[in-house]
C-alpha cells in the first residue's frame, strides 16, 4: 500500500471528510489539522496518523453545530476494510477535546466510531455545565447516548437539581420529607438503590428510579458511589421530589421484597384523593418500609 508522508508547520489543511459522521460526532463533516507530520494513503484518502503537536478541528459545513478542537501529541486511525470511517481514533499525550458539552483533558483517549464510546486515561478531568471538576482513574463516556462511567471518581459540583427541576423537590416542606441525618447509612441506602435498579423484575429502587428524569437516572446509576455521597444535600432533593408527588408505590414491588406494609400505610394507599401531606407520609412510610436500616422512623 502506497503511503504519503506529509509535513506541515504553520499550513491548516482542510480535508472534506465523513470519517465523523457517526460514533458521536453526527453533523461534522468537515475538519481542519493542524500537524508536525501527517501519514496517509493518497489512492483510499485515508488518515494514518498525525504526530507532532497534533490539532484538528471537526465542523459542519452547513454551521449547525459548534466547532469541536481536538489536540494530542499523537492522534491515530485504525480503519476496517470495506469501511469509509476510522473504526478507532487513538489519543496520546497532553490530549485536549472541547466538546460542545464539555472540556476534557487527560493523556490518553481512544474513541470506538462503531459503538460512541470515548475512554479517557492518564489523569483525565472534565468540566461541563453540569458537572465542574471531575476528575477520574477511567472516564468512559458515549457520545450516542451520553452515558458515562467513572472509575475512583471524584467531582468538585454536580447539581443534580439542575439537571431537572421538576424532579426536585420545591415549595415549603412537608412533613415526612427527608433531612440528611433522616438517611443512617447514605452509601448503602445508594447501592442499594442502584442495585435495585438492575435487576430482574418489580422493586421498591426500580420503583424510586421511574420517577426521575432520564439524565439524573443515569447520573446516579452511572456515578461512583463515594461522589454521590459527597454531593448527597443534591441527592436529597431529588428523593424529596420523588416524595412529595404519587406514582412510586406498586404492590408487586413491595411485595417482591416480602415487605409487609403497615395498617397506616394500607389507610393511606386507600384515600383515592390525598391532600399533599398525605401523600408525602404515605411516600415516607413506604422508603421506611422498603429500606428500614437506613431511614430512620417518623
Amino acid at each position: 500500500m502506497k503511503q504519503i508522508c506529509v509535513r506541515l508547520t504553520t499550513l491548516a489543511l482542510l480535508l472534506a471528510s465523513p470519517a465523523f459522521a457517526q460514533g458521536g460526532a453526527d453533523g461534522y463533516d468537515l475538519m481542519s489539522v493542524k500537524a508536525g507530520l501527517m501519514r496517509g494513503n493518497i489512492n483510499t484518502n485515508r488518515p494514518e496518523s498525525f504526530s507532532g503537536g497534533a490539532h484538528i478541528v471537526l465542523k459542519a459545513s452547513d454551521g449547525t453545530k459548534p466547532e469541536m478542537p481536538i489536540k494530542a501529541s499523537t492522534i491515530t486511525f485504525t480503519w476496517k476494510d470495506g469501511q469509509t470511517t476510522p473504526a478507532v481514533i487513538k489519543m496520546e499525550g497532553n490530549v485536549d477535546i472541547r466538546h460542545p458539552d464539555a472540556k476534557i483533558t487527560a493523556q490518553r483517549a481512544d474513541w470506538n466510531l462503531e459503538t460512541g464510546d470515548l475512554v479517557f486515561t492518564g489523569n483525565p478531568v472534565m468540566d461541563s455545565p453540569a458537572l465542574k471538576g471531575l476528575r477520574a482513574k477511567k472516564i468512559s463516556i458515549n457520545l450516542n447516548t451520553g452515558a458515562y462511567e467513572l472509575e475512583q471518581g471524584e467531582v468538585d459540583e454536580a447539581p443534580l437539581e439542575s439537571m431537572d427541576s421538576g424532579s426536585s423537590s420545591s415549595g415549603p416542606a412537608l412533613p415526612g420529607e427527608l433531612a440528611e441525618a433522616d438517611v443512617t447509612d447514605w452509601a448503602g441506602l445508594i447501592n442499594t438503590i442502584k442495585a435495585q435498579g438492575q435487576a430482574e423484575g418489580d422493586n421498591p429502587g426500580k420503583q424510586i428510579l421511574k420517577q426521575l428524569d432520564e439524565k439524573t437516572r443515569g447520573f446516579l446509576q452511572s456515578v461512583d458511589t463515594p461522589v454521590l455521597v459527597n454531593n448527597k444535600g443534591d441527592i436529597l432533593k431529588q428523593i424529596n421530589g420523588v416524595i412529595r408527588r404519587p406514582g412510586m408505590f406498586k404492590r408487586a414491588a413491595w411485595e417482591s421484597q416480602g415487605i409487609t406494609l403497615s395498617d397506616e400505610l394500607e389507610a393511606l394507599l386507600n384515600v383515592s384523593q390525598q391532600t399533599p401531606e398525605q401523600q408525602a407520609r404515605q411516600n415516607r412510610l413506604l422508603l421506611q418500609a422498603a429500606y428500614p436500616d437506613m431511614i430512620k422512623a417518623l
